[in-house]
């Protein structure tokens, strides 16, 4: 189950993304009804979309969920992990 839900997470396209160190500040993504589904089947629900979307970009910062949700531990240009490197 982790796994598919890595799947539909690493399958969403980053538009941008910041960190500093090995804290994440911010993944964003375009505030697609495609994307909006996909967190959706990993359990987010459109208040915590709503919550996490930045209307003036049009964009949603998917780190929450993708930490909480996921249980992702690690992210990279290469997409989410469920380890560190």
């Amino acid at each position: 189950m982790a796994n598919d839900k890595l799947g539909i997470l690493n399958s969403i396209d980053v538009e941008d993304w910041s960190s500093m160190g090995e804290t994440i500040e911010y993944i964003y993504v375009g505030k697609t009804q495609e994307n909006i589904d996909k967190l959706l089947s990993l359990g987010a629900t459109m208040k915590d979309i709503e919550h996490n979307t930045d209307h003036e970009a049009d964009q949603i910062d998917i780190s929450p969920f993708a930490f909480r949700l996921v249980d992702a531990e690690w992210y990279s240009d290469e997409g989410f992990s469920l380890e560190r490197p």
